[in-house]
């Protein structure tokens, strides 16, 4: 063929460069489509693949070296001319494979849903690179004399010359072609986060095994007298993505399952939201659940009620077979009674409770609504059975996994956690991050648009964590766009309004961050909101009390000698391994200080006996009252480093002086003075 293109002067360009670097923008481009359109910034996938194609490179270059040293025996700088040909997709892909999962876990990015955005990018693009393969004449085919044979020419090519060969290199053409079409269809039906991933690899190394039959260049050693190292990998990709897709079919509902040790008998599941349509699937050839328990965040109660419903009864058969009870009839005795009931015109029945108050509340003895009788009533009839195709489905704000009557939901029925964490931890942040983007991906999916990766972000930040609210504002930004297909920054700028509920948090960040045109918003917003000012000035005092032990603490470890903390070098994970043990080491000191200070102020009693024992000190001078939640204290970290230790002492000196006059005086205006401490905070150097 042509393995150079043309040649100007000293400036070659070779048909294998090119169509390698037109595949890798093919792959580039077609993956931050798909990105955008689930949320992930383009720019965060652009990155993943230039750090894929460094890695690739050297990867694949090393393997093809290992494998056809011999080739470089006489010439040892031909290693480091990768413009003429010569490497083996094997060692890029591990090398890739390898390199990505690094950067996508340092970015936090989903990894399954990354490597699902990826896989048809990665096939594309290796289809359009083994068009260079072609003309460049690397991986040639076996000698034959079929109709499609190719001869190879030209005196720079690779292939041997003027030898009717199988054209392997179209072979792989073809089949990453095919398997682009593939992973394309499948992955609007997959049924979990990694499916086409997996598929991918699972298929690609059949096609590989299947193409290395064909091969005739150097295939290095061979494995068994009869498999070629390539063809042992490829089969050996099939066999592990074959192994992972099973795995994670599976995972997504039986490691939820559990035994009742006692009985021998096997519960039914507890799962968590998004493996419960994973658990579906398995039912359809099995028993179906007659109970179906769902507890947590409303607005997805409601999205798994609505998907229960309509697995459990058609639309065809809800008039009839379908009973939600409100108001009055939304007792544990009319529950009972519906149940027991049969139907007269089909045999299936399903009666509903939304929000039934049969766990109680964090801190409540008992279940406000439900008598406790009533809930013994509820345990005994499911325990005993009710009639066969007939399904109660209760949804519940809480849940206690202690009490029977949870316990009696897993051994009849499925249990469904809808809940999410509630903390700031770094973890907790990125699960609901998660949801957000499931419930924007099932928005977008259904209006066939998308939505900028920095859009995503601002939507988040105005709206908070509401899926309700996130979801409406989602659907009013598609209904805003038209008949564009992309939703953009701006787009969300001129739609949605803020409505996050924690603006006190806010506040206290605009603050600490001298961002004086977030802290002069989220003030008014708050005073419009019908705060007190004192609520607000003390939660300032609270804030800037932490910066100030913080800042104290740093200043004395340097003076120590240590500088555990040292933030223009310093990110999350140096900051959990150097600094956090100082820190808690010091707080575990401050603690043993203040006891002791305790037990030697106590008074002595009359008979001379030592003091009682005082209870455990309380101090909200600890830096990490828990060690383990590190996140919201490195953050804490990073926003003392914008003060110094005198001017935190400044700005806690004037709030502490403002709290005494909006207390002991009201000639002026305590909003107004509370503004102006806010401005000078911000303002000040």
């Amino acid at each position: 063929m042509h393995p150079i293109l043309f040649k100007i002067g000293n400036i070659t360009l070779y048909t294998y460069g090119l169509f390698v670097g037109l595949g890798f923008l093919a792959a580039v481009m077609l993956a931050g489509r798909r990105a955008s359109k689930q949320g992930i910034a383009q720019e965060e996938i652009t990155d993943l693949f230039f750090v894929v194609l460094v890695s690739s490179l050297v990867g694949a270059r090393v393997l093809y070296i290992i494998l056809n040293f011999e080739e470089f025996s006489s010439d040892i700088l031909a290693i480091f001319r990768i413009w003429n040909g010569g490497l083996v997709f094997y060692g890029g892909f591990i090398a890739a494979l390898l390199s990505s999962l690094i950067y996508v876990r340092i970015k936090g990015m989903p990894v399954w849903r990354t490597a699902d955005i990826i896989a048809p990018a990665i096939a594309l693009g290796h289809a359009i690179g083994r068009v260079g393969c072609f003309f460049a004449g690397c991986c040639y085919g076996h000698s034959c004399d079929l109709p499609w044979s190719v001869t190879f020419k030209d005196p720079d090519s690779l292939a041997p010359l003027h030898i009717a060969l199988h054209p392997t290199q179209l072979y792989s053409v073809l089949s990453n072609l095919l398997l682009f079409i593939i992973l394309v269809v499948v992955d609007k039906k997959k049924k979990f986060e990694g499916f086409t991933f997996w598929l991918y690899i699972f298929l690609y190394g059949i096609f590989r095994a299947f193409i290395e039959i064909f091969r005739g260049d150097p295939r290095g050693d061979f494995v068994l007298d009869y498999l070629s190292v390539s063809q042992g990998i490829g089969l050996l990709m099939s066999l592990v993505g074959l192994c992972m897709l099973i795995y994670l079919f599976k995972s997504g509902f039986t490691s939820n399952i559990t035994s009742n040790n006692n009985t021998g008998k096997k519960n039914m599941p507890e799962v968590k939201h998004n493996d419960l349509q994973n658990f579906i699937n398995t039912l359809k050839n099995s028993k179906v659940p007659q109970v179906f328990f769902l507890w947590g965040e409303e607005f997805i109660c409601r999205k798994i009620f609505d998907t229960i419903i309509d697995f459990l009864l058609p639309a065809k058969h809800k008039d009839i077979g379908y009973e939600l009870l409100e108001g009055d009839d939304a007792i544990i005795p009319a529950m009972i009674e519906r149940l027991s009931t049969y139907s007269i015109f089909q045999d299936r029945r399903v009666v509903a409770v939304k929000n039934a108050p049969v766990f109680p509340a964090p801190g409540i003895s008992s279940p406000p609504g439900f008598k406790s009788e009533d809930i013994d009533q509820l345990n005994q009839f499911i325990s005993k059975g009710f009639p066969d195709n007939h399904f109660l489905v209760l949804t519940s704000p809480n849940a206690d996994r202690r009490r029977l009557l949870f316990n009696t939901f897993k051994e009849k029925g499925l249990a469904v956690d809808c809940s999410v964490p509630k903390g700031n931890r770094k973890v907790d942040q990125t699960e609901k991050t998660e949801l957000l983007r499931l419930t924007m991906k099932d928005i977008l999916d259904r209006s066939g648009k998308g939505i900028e990766g920095y859009a995503f972000n601002r939507l988040s930040e105005m709206t908070g964590f509401d899926p309700a609210t996130f979801a409406d504002n989602l659907e009013r930004l598609v209904a805003f766009t038209g008949d564009r297909n992309m939703i953009t920054a701006s787009d969300v700028q001129s739609v949605i309004k803020r409505t996050k509920k924690d603006a006190i948090f806010e506040l206290n960040n605009a603050v600490s961050d001298r961002n004086i045109d977030q802290a002069i918003f989220y003030f008014k917003s708050l005073c419009d909101s019908g705060f007190y000012h004192l609520q607000l000035l003390s939660a300032l005092v609270n804030h800037f009390r932490k910066i100030l032990v913080i800042k104290q603490f740093v200043v004395t470890q340097k003076a120590k000698g240590n500088n555990c903390w040292q933030a223009a070098n310093n990110n999350y994970n140096l900051f959990t391994r150097n600094t956090m043990p100082h820190v808690v080491k010091a707080d575990e000191e401050l603690v043993r200080t203040l006891n002791e200070w305790e037990n030697d102020l106590a008074p002595v009693n009359s008979d001379g006996d030592e003091p009682k024992k005082q209870k455990k000190i309380s101090t909200d001078l600890i830096i990490a009252p828990n060690p383990k939640n590190t996140f919201p204290v490195f953050q804490m970290f990073l926003k003392s480093d914008r003060f110094s230790l005198d001017e935190i002492v400044s700005i806690f000196t004037e709030l502490a002086e403002l709290d005494y006059q909006l207390k002991s005086s009201s000639d002026n205006d305590p909003l107004i003075l509370l503004e102006a401490l806010i401005l000078r905070i911000c303002i000040q150097n």
